[in-house]
């Protein structure tokens, strides 16, 4: 699960003008990883806390709790920012 940060466009005096959302993300919770055809789980290669780039398709969108999150397999995230 990823929660997607959102830019803000302010004047120089404060008054804020738009927001928009981010391609750039925050990992907040990661599963067992994939399941394979023998049943054993393939590690993602995310942990909690990373940023990460994510396309603009794919995925689940979810609000909760006021925020913007998607729910999204480690191999469709276009890159992890280091």
């Amino acid at each position: 699960m990823i929660r997607r940060l959102e830019r803000v466009n302010k004047t120089a005096s404060g008054i804020i003008l738009s927001k928009e959302k981010e391609d750039i993300g925050i990992v907040v919770d990661v599963g067992e990883g994939e399941r394979l055809k023998n049943g054993t789980y393939r590690k993602t290669n995310v942990k909690i806390g990373d940023k990460v780039m994510i396309p603009d398709y794919g995925g689940y969108s979810l609000k909760l709790q006021g925020g913007d999150f998607i729910i999204m397999k480690d191999t469709d995230l276009i890159a992890i920012i280091h």
